[in-house]
């Protein structure tokens, strides 16, 4: 799987009154941070709506993955379509994540898209699964608004 490292400024056009080239954001660890936040709280609240906007749309998505017990593997994780039959699927055993840390690897523009780069741990719990703490790798691409692009929680430790 690849992971992308680097460095890189994201440049958005905002203004009071419309658009404006000379106005500046950053896709950094803050933003990072709140994408995957927003992510733990739809999927721990079954808001699907949410969770299909946080996603980026084919050909952009490049996987959902979760190492076993009760994962996403393979090509299943590289399918889309499926991603939120996976979720109705895992919060049918009242499945819940949290964050126990964060770290922010770095942004980078690749195909003339900016994509920031994180990693970090946190705890899978459900009917079916006692909590366990996983490693977590993402890159999200960071406009027009921060869609992933690869979530990976990986194995038990």
């Amino acid at each position: 799987m690849r992971f992308v490292v680097g460095l890189a400024t994201l440049v958005l056009a905002t203004s009071a009154g419309g658009t404006d080239a000379n106005a500046e954001a950053v896709c950094d660890a803050t933003v990072a941070r709140a994408t995957l936040t927003r992510h733990v709280q739809a999927f721990n609240r079954a808001l699907y709506g949410t969770l299909q906007e946080l996603f980026a749309q084919e050909p952009e998505f490049g996987w959902y993955s979760v190492a076993p017990r009760f994962g996403r593997t393979n090509q299943r994780a590289q399918n889309r379509a499926t991603l939120m039959a996976y979720f109705r699927a895992r919060h049918a055993k009242r499945e819940v994540l949290h964050v126990v840390k964060f770290n922010f690897a770095s942004t980078q523009e690749r195909d003339a898209v900016v994509v920031a780069n994180f990693n970090g741990h946190l705890t899978r719990r459900a009917t079916d699964l006692p909590r366990e703490r996983r490693g977590f790798k993402a890159t999200i691409r960071c406009a027009p608004s921060p869609q992933f692009i690869v979530l990976s929680i990986g194995t038990k430790f």
